[in-house]
Parts: C-alpha cells; structure tokens; sequence
C-alpha cells in the first residue's frame, strides 16, 4: 500500500511539472526556403531583389493563434553582400484563401534579425474562420519583401 502511495504520488507530482497545452496545432511547416529567383511576387507579396538562402527554417501556428516562426541563416545568396543579411528587423506573414477564394495577408509586429540572419517571431495572431492553402513568408521590415517561404 505505500509503495501505490508513492507511485501515486510521484506521478501527481510529475503531470503537475508538464505545462498545460496552449492549443491544438493547426500546421507547422519544418522547411522554409529561401527566394531562388529576385523579384518573385506571390500572394500579393514583392520579393526580394537578390535570391537568398537560409540554413534552416520553421512556422507553426496554433488554434489559439500562438504563431511562431523562426530562422537561422537567412542570407543573400548572391551579390555583392552574399553571405549577409542588411535587414535589421523581420516581420512573417500567413498568406490564406478565404472560403471565397479572397486573399487574407496577415502580418507580424517586427522583429530584431541579426546580420547573420537569426530571427524568432513568437505572437498571437486573429486566425481567419478560413485559411485555404496557408503560406508563410518570412520579409524584410520596412519594405516588406519576402526573402524566405513555406515549403522546399
């Protein structure tokens, strides 16, 4: 009987340390991918006037809202500044089709990115009733042209 009081107690004590479940998650991406080709416009979205690389990338969103994304090595890959990135701060957009087929950009506060390219965008965004076909795409602040995207 007290070796079941201490199973029983550790356990409690155990599922007491695990942290509650903000919401269920909706999508994540695992793979971003740098702009391959200047100028690419999508969804209403100006890229980037060089292509750029990144050496990893990640976006999830949450049914609460949570969205976070981040990147590590998101760089010009071409130019006389390859290797670098000359943005001071990010911003991410999640990019849906409405039910209608209507276009829904929403848009981050911004973020300090480093030179080498690191950034992390954690916030609650206002999920849309209906987000067809969701995009991520990681852009420079203030002139908002995608250098990064969901996909591979």
């Amino acid at each position: 009987m007290g070796f079941c009081r201490v199973v029983l107690s550790t356990a409690l004590l155990l599922a007491s340390a695990i942290p509650a479940v903000a919401g269920d998650r909706l999508f994540e991406f695992e793979r971003l991918r740098g702009i391959p080709t200047a100028g690419v416009a999508l969804r209403n979205i100006a890229g980037g006037g060089l292509p750029w690389t990144l050496t990893r990338g990640e976006a999830r969103l949450d049914t609460d809202g949570a969205f976070k994304v981040e990147v590590e090595g998101l760089v010009l890959a071409a130019g006389p500044n390859a290797g670098t990135n000359p943005n001071s701060q990010f911003v991410a957009t999640l990019s849906c089709r409405n039910a209608d087929g209507t276009l829904n950009n929403i848009t981050t506060a911004p973020v300090p990115a480093t030179s080498t390219g690191d950034a992390r965008i954690e916030t609650v965004v206002a999920l849309p009733s209906v987000c067809l076909g969701p995009i991520v795409f990681v852009q420079g602040f203030p002139n908002l042209r995608w250098f990064a995207i969901s996909g591979f």
